[in-house]
């Protein structure tokens, strides 16, 4: 089990750097600078380019811990979490999991967002990969 939930959390963890990645690129220069004395040498700090493909990486690693997810509830977690269980009980029940960690992301999103607005995307995007690695590092941790 311990393989499966680190398999699943590594890559969470990347999209979540991934996420941390796009919000640094999609920062501007806090420098004030007189635009008379601009270098024009120096390209700008956020270009669309860079801000396009950390979206797309981001997006692209979260459908993909999705896809995992959804064929490891279908294929393991009926036997792994409901061993007893009738098959189709056991197949819904691994499904209602897969449920609520697709509509914990945007109640999440909404959360940390808020926080995000108040106390600053960095530190809140930090916050959330140490709660997730320390949730993670939970799950492995326990004896099934």
């Amino acid at each position: 089990m311990s393989a499966i939930t680190l398999v699943a959390s590594a890559a969470t963890h990347a999209w979540h750097l991934a996420l941390l990645t796009s919000q640094s690129v999609l920062k501007e220069n806090p420098k004030k600078e007189n635009p008379k004395t601009r270098s024009t040498s120096s390209p700008p700090a956020m270009t669309p380019r860079r801000a396009a493909t950390a979206a797309l990486l981001g997006s692209a690693l979260e459908y993909y811990d999705f896809f995992v997810y959804g064929a490891v509830a279908a294929l393991v977690f009926k036997v792994l979490f409901f061993p007893s269980s009738d098959p189709a009980v056991a197949l819904v029940g691994s499904f209602a999991t897969f449920a609520v960690g697709y509509v914990a992301r945007p109640v999440g999103a909404m959360v940390m967002g808020h926080f995000g607005d108040r106390l600053g995307r960095k530190r809140v995007m930090l916050a959330t990969v140490v709660m997730m690695g320390v949730a993670s590092f939970a799950i492995g941790s326990t004896d099934v």
